[in-house]
């Protein structure tokens, strides 16, 4: 039988290990929302289809990131801390991450399709 501060640490742990998790989430928000705006900010059309489509990636994602944490950090078994510890997670990135890392990830995705469409319009031309 497990003593009960034994218990309580093994608890936080696996709350602080879901706030990862979360951190995780909050990142991939992060690059979906940076994707979207650079997409627009390039003077592309990315169209009603397109953005559910990525959002349902998203979904999907997040979910697959939720269950591996619980099925790693907690042996499958889904407790209130674990839930707790991933929404946890994901406002921490919100407040403290969010704003450095989106600027750095609209600039990236900018430059990516900037230099995509002069590709593409090299492209045409030669072709």
């Amino acid at each position: 039988m497990r003593s009960g501060m034994a218990e309580t640490v093994d608890t936080v742990k696996i709350f602080c290990l879901m706030g990862a998790a979360g951190l995780a989430v909050g990142f991939l928000f992060d690059v979906f929302r940076a994707f979207h705006m650079s997409f627009r900010g390039a003077g592309e059309r990315f169209g009603r289809i397109s953005v559910q489509v990525t959002d349902a990636v998203f979904v999907l994602t997040s979910f697959c990131i939720f269950t591996l944490g619980v099925y790693v950090f907690n042996g499958g078994e889904v407790r209130s801390y674990c839930v707790l510890g991933c929404a946890a997670g994901v406002c921490a990135y919100f407040l403290a991450l969010a704003p450095v890392i989106n600027r750095m990830l609209r600039l990236i995705f900018k430059m990516l399709f900037i230099i995509v469409k002069n590709v593409k319009k090299l492209f045409t031309k030669v072709l």
